[in-house]
């Protein structure tokens, strides 16, 4: 079952990044209030930080759903493989908000998906590790 699982939950979370991705400026920016008026934050003093926030965790995610997938698969060198993948989709999440109205993209912004990438799939690999028995252990 974790074998369907896993691939449907990390596709899923790709096309949550890309239904975010294709929002107007207009729409992000209504989202971006939003959530700043949620956590009762100052919009002035915490906008780009919390999008920058979001931009990690987003990712962070992403890449701890690659690990589990690849894990899944007994793909070798999984976290390595999940923060390739998770960049190539940064990448291409930056040009696809290049063409949207009111938006930019931007090469920070996947520095800053990287960043998240990388913590994400070292904790998912290390977590797997610790929980999950080693293969040989179960024959």
């Amino acid at each position: 079952m974790a074998h369907v699982l896993s691939p449907l939950l990390t596709f899923a979370w790709i096309g949550a990044i890309f239904s975010f991705s294709t929002q107007t400026g207009t729409e992000s920016a209504a989202l971006s209030r939003g959530v700043l008026d949620l956590l009762g934050l100052d919009p002035e003093v915490f906008h780009t930080p919390v999008r920058k926030a979001a931009h990690m965790a987003m990712y962070f995610v992403l890449a701890a759903l690659f690990v589990d997938m690849l894990m899944h698969h007994h793909i070798a060198r999984p976290a390595c493989y999940a923060v390739v993948l998770a960049i190539l989709i940064a990448t291409l999440d930056e040009t696809v908000q290049h063409f949207i109205p009111g938006r930019v993209g931007a090469l920070m912004d996947v520095m800053i998906d990287t960043a998240g990438a990388v913590v994400g799939a070292t904790v998912m690999f290390t977590l797997k590790q610790h929980i999950t028995p080693p293969l040989h252990s179960m024959l």
